[in-house]
C-alpha cells in the first residue's frame, strides 16, 4: 500500500508503475521476512524497495525518469521520510546483499 501511494509522487507511465511495484513487491517480501531489518518502518521499507527498483530497472524504458529530488522533497513534505536517513541506507544496503546473493 504504501509503495502505491509513493509512487503517484513519480511521473511514471502505467507500464513503468506496474514494473516498479512487481519488483518492489518481491524486494518487499524478502525485507519484511529479513531478521536484520526488524525494527524497520514498512514505510522505510517501502521507499527504499522503489529507491532499489528504480536503480535495477533503469533500462530505456525508465532513461528519461527526472532527478529523484522531487520525489525525495515529495516523501520529506508529506510523510516525513528522508531517502537518506539512516534507516533508508541501511535497509538499501540490506536489500543490494539480499538481492545480488538471489541472482547469483
Amino acid at each position: 500500500a504504501f509503495a502505491r501511494e509513493f509512487l503517484s509522487f513519480l511521473p511514471l507511465s502505467s507500464q513503468q508503475r506496474q514494473a516498479l511495484l512487481v519488483k518492489s513487491g518481491y524486494l518487499t517480501e524478502l525485507a519484511v521476512g529479513d531478521s536484520s531489518l526488524i525494527g524497520c518502518r514498512y514505510s522505510s521499507i517501502a521507499v527504499a524497495t522503489i529507491l532499489f527498483s528504480i536503480s535495477y530497472l533503469s533500462f530505456n524504458d525508465f532513461k528519461f525518469l527526472p532527478s529523484l529530488s522531487e520525489f525525495e522533497k515529495s516523501l520529506l513534505s508529506h510523510f516525513n521520510i528522508d531517502i537518506r536517513s539512516h534507516e533508508i541506507t541501511k535497509i538499501l544496503d540490506r536489500l543490494d546483499h539480499v538481492y545480488r546473493s538471489q541472482t547469483l
